[in-house]
């Protein structure tokens, strides 16, 4: 039988077919165990990034803030909007949206969610309740939903 070509699967030079399969078993435990520990460290910064954000978006718009550079990168309120089906009938929305040539051109076998974004983005706003007017034929099947968070890039150096 041939030897097998442990770096070929990614292994570490050093893992061949003269070290005791007990070591590897024990190499292979160890790691399982680092990372379901780094899986559990990962979902915990997970969380604390996701509640931070949410109180970071709070405090920007509590304080008025749009932006603010720290440690090199800049952060900065981002909204998103985008369209759902009102009570997840989105058979209705989609219907709703082929009823007119002035929406119909939006729904394909199915319907592309940036396109969707973007004519959303296209429409009025209430000036009392500054949500999205949605044309009379969607407005019963469709909801705009508004998401605002705290996003980071790269900050550009002051001249």
């Amino acid at each position: 039988m041939a030897d097998i070509d442990a770096a070929a699967l990614g292994l570490p030079e050093s893992t061949n077919e003269r070290e005791p399969l007990t070591d590897i078993g024990k190499r292979y435990i160890e790691l399982r165990k680092r990372r379901n520990d780094l899986k559990a460290q990962f979902e915990e910064i997970e969380a604390e990034t996701k509640a931070l954000n949410a109180y970071m978006t709070e405090r920007f718009l509590k304080e008025d803030v749009r932006s603010l550079v720290v440690m090199g990168k800049n952060l900065h309120l981002h909204t998103a909007e985008w369209g759902s089906a009102v009570d997840e009938d989105t058979a209705g929305m989609r219907a709703a949206l082929k009823s007119d040539e002035s929406t119909a051109w939006l729904v394909k076998d199915a319907v592309n969610a940036k396109t969707l974004q973007s004519w959303i983005l296209e429409q009025e706003r209430d000036p009392q309740t500054m949500g999205r007017i949605l044309p009379d034929h969607v407005k019963n099947h469709m909801k705009v939903v508004e998401k605002t968070d705290v996003r980071m890039t790269i900050a550009k150096a002051k001249k």
